[in-house]
């Protein structure tokens, strides 16, 4: 099977394109995304390509990259990564992948991305990267809360009144271990507005020098939370006498509820208390929620905070590799393992 690759025109190529993506991502409703995602993202253009079959000129897989901000130091610099990455079944083999994946380095050596990420969720997903004998940066972390156990006790001991018992038991113990969202003098309530200068200056906090975090402008924000068409966003602002400290965001998915990020620049305590909250709202709006979970990089700020407020060390998760052109100085930088702190944000596309 002789495969091409080229760009697409997301005007001309558009209904082919989200024929090609619904038949092989199909957790996600497509066409109402496409418009936000590739064409109104503050961080700049979007690049996808297609894989053709040299013998039908059909599309048989994609590829994309959208635009990130990314704080690398004190620069602000714009990168890439990889999504809406799918290839039909009859095509799935390593050859389509790695041109595909070949492709969006194009961009990074043109120079209009400083590198490129991509973010494999497991073992299996890193054999494109080694084939191109690249390896990972750096590795995600889930870490989690439970709210209830009916679920992990089911698990365990299969249903029936011994399955319904124990979890009644041991709902009742989280709740006397549930720890408190209130520290003197921070004020933390729901933040129900569209993100503005405020949050913007919580962004521009100093960063280490061997640091990688996403940008976070107001645009940026309401981007990613407000004006998602496929998912509802909470946030939970904490405030000092009127004053943004740091935020949370926060999605509730069936059973699960999921932790985005949380932002500012604040101590472990605050981060504590914002999950706090963030547990004591979901337990009581959404009664059926079982867990709260999060992402986190292995390097992130907020882990203390997490681990205060109760959760738990899980499963390591996606991992991130990049690529930066070898003529360019960023290529050495990544090569001296700088720190990333990356969230759940981060890293979904």
């Amino acid at each position: 099977m002789a495969l091409r690759i080229r760009p697409v025109n997301f005007e001309s190529d558009r209904q082919e394109m989200l024929d090609l993506l619904q038949r092989n991502l199909t957790d996600l409703a497509h066409a109402a995304r496409f418009d936000w995602f590739y064409r109104r993202n503050p961080a700049g253009r979007s690049y996808s390509w297609f894989a053709v079959d040299d013998a039908t000129g059909c599309a048989v897989g994609v590829a994309s990259l959208i635009s990130r901000a990314i704080w690398l130091g004190s620069t602000i610099k714009i990168c890439g990564q990889v999504g809406d990455f799918a290839i039909d079944k009859a095509f799935r083999s390593l050859g389509p992948a790695v041109q595909l994946q070949r492709t969006t380095f194009e961009p990074v050596d043109a120079g209009q991305f400083v590198f490129c990420y991509d973010c494999p969720p497991h073992d299996a997903g890193m054999s494109t990267f080694r084939r191109l004998s690249m390896r990972e940066n750096c590795r995600m972390r889930r870490y989690t809360r439970l709210l209830r156990t009916e679920r992990f006790m089911e698990k365990r001991l299969g249903g029936g009144a011994i399955s319904h018992a124990a979890s009644v038991a041991a709902n009742a113990a989280l709740r006397m271990t549930s720890g408190s969202s209130r520290v003197a003098g921070i004020e933390i309530a729901e933040y129900s507005a569209r993100f503005g200068e405020e949050f913007a200056a919580l962004d521009r906090r100093e960063n280490a020098q061997n640091e990688i975090r996403g940008r976070r402008s107001a645009e940026d924000l309401n981007w990613m939370y407000r004006d998602n068409p496929l998912q509802k966003y909470e946030v939970l602002a904490a405030r000092r006498s009127g004053a943004l400290l740091a935020y949370i965001v926060y999605a509730v998915r069936g059973d699960d509820a999921h932790v985005m990020e949380i932002g500012g620049a604040v101590g472990p305590e605050i981060g504590a208390a914002l999950l706090a909250a963030v547990c004591e709202t979901v337990h009581y709006a959404h009664p059926n929620v079982q867990a709260v979970s999060a992402l986190l990089s292995a390097a992130n700020e907020w882990i203390k905070g997490f681990e205060r407020a109760g959760f738990r060390p899980r499963e390591e998760a996606e991992r991130v590799v990049a690529y930066a052109s070898k003529s360019t100085p960023w290529n050495a930088w990544l090569a001296h393992n700088p720190r990333w702190s990356f969230q759940f944000s981060d890293i979904t596309a």
